[in-house]
């Protein structure tokens, strides 16, 4: 048999992902300005009470933009300059959602630019996982007994038992600019965790 249970709870922890994307036609001035804003960024965050555990570069990327190619019959006029792009972005783990949005507004407010997405989990999923779990296994005893009474079979012990957990994490997408404002709102929704079991069981005439 195979038997699915599920198991809901308040998200407890958030993960954003915020930093910056400068242009400027010098990398040097750039990289620059990156460098010191992201340092602001990093200073808000523990200043507000992130621990600098909980601050981790996942992105640092510099590159030239390609110049833009000369529409037709323009030839004789000035085309902009190209541009270096540098992008740092840092995964911030908020440990108390409650403060998520002024977490992320407080980012805004030192110069970040760039909020890519916004995750909320469980920090610990074993209660949700052995609730789901115990939910599934009474499901597939039941389907059990009602197959070897469809069969005329007696149903014995279970002999092997294979299982499959899955995470359900909401997720809100965003591409933040400016700053100011009030924090923006946010809403943490429910996580589901899935638990699937598929049960041999033995049975006998």
């Amino acid at each position: 048999v195979w038997a699915v249970g599920t198991a809901s709870g308040s998200p407890d922890i958030a993960y954003a992902e915020m930093g910056v994307e400068i242009r400027s036609e010098q990398i040097g001035d750039a990289l620059t300005q990156a460098n010191d804003t992201m340092q602001a960024v990093t200073d808000a965050l523990t200043g507000f009470g992130i621990a600098t555990t909980d601050i981790q570069t996942t992105q640092f990327n510099v590159y030239q933009e390609g110049q833009p190619q000369p529409m037709p019959g323009a030839e004789g006029q000035a085309m902009p300059p190209a541009q270096y792009v540098v992008t740092n972005i840092v995964r911030v783990t908020v440990r108390d959602i409650n403060q998520v949005s002024d977490v992320i507004q407080t980012a805004l407010d030192a110069g970040a630019n760039r909020v890519y997405g916004l995750t909320f989990g469980l920090a610990d999923q074993d209660a949700l996982r052995s609730q789901a779990r115990q939910e599934a296994a009474q499901s597939a005893g039941v389907q059990a007994q009602e197959l070897a009474q469809a069969f005329n079979v007696q149903l014995g012990e279970p002999v092997r038992i294979d299982e499959s957990t899955q995470g359900g994490v909401p997720v809100a997408e965003s591409l933040a600019y400016g700053r100011g404002g009030g924090g923006p709102p946010i809403s943490a929704g429910d996580l589901t965790v899935t638990v699937q079991l598929y049960v041999t069981y033995r049975v006998t005439p």
